[in-house]
């Protein structure tokens, strides 16, 4: 093992953690899952909705203590160290910035929070447009169906008005060509 500015270099690869080791975390730091917020009036759009916008439209713009900060300085930690020893390096760095995990948790929970009322927002509100438009489309079909109809009936009635009309037409000119034949 190597040291690295005092701290502990571990050869073992990084590994990702799962929702579960999150979970613990979070238990083990005293964070409640989070209550979804209400969504801003004018975040509900037709428009693509940038995460910036998301985090300005929920007062989430300040980053010098935010969970961004945890990402910031593992980054610059070597990324030949374990994840344990990373974990605790980065949370002494923490300790020394005056910022606690606690807080920086809960700013996540709030970013988590306002991105999935965004998006369930805007997906309520495409789902609702979707089945407007589907539901203008079948009305549309249904009057373009109505409309084939009425042609097809129509060219049908006019065939028969032509028949009707050139045997009319064909038994009085066969009387005027007897009566009075040129």
């Amino acid at each position: 093992m190597k040291k690295f500015f005092g701290l502990v270099e571990d050869t073992q690869e990084n590994s990702t953690m799962s929702v579960e080791e999150i979970a613990r975390i979070r238990k083990s730091y005293g964070v409640q899952t989070p209550v979804a917020p209400e969504v801003p009036v004018d975040l509900v759009t037709t428009e693509l909705v940038t995460v910036e916008e998301v985090y300005s439209k929920f007062n989430l713009t300040d980053t010098s203590k935010s969970i961004f900060k945890v990402d910031e300085f593992a980054k610059v930690l070597p990324q030949s160290l374990a994840v344990d020893i990373k974990r605790q390096s980065v949370v002494g760095i923490l300790s020394a910035s005056s910022m606690q995990v606690i807080e920086l948790v809960s700013d996540a929970d709030n970013r988590l929070g306002a991105l999935q009322t965004t998006l369930d927002a805007f997906t309520d509100q495409s789902n609702g447009m979707i089945t407007d438009a589907e539901s203008q489309i079948t009305e549309l079909e249904s009057q373009i169906d109505g409309l084939k109809q009425l042609i097809n009936d129509r060219k049908k009635l006019q065939e028969s008005e032509e028949t009707l009309i050139k045997v009319e037409t064909d038994k009085i000119n066969d009387i005027v060509a007897f009566i009075n034949p040129k």
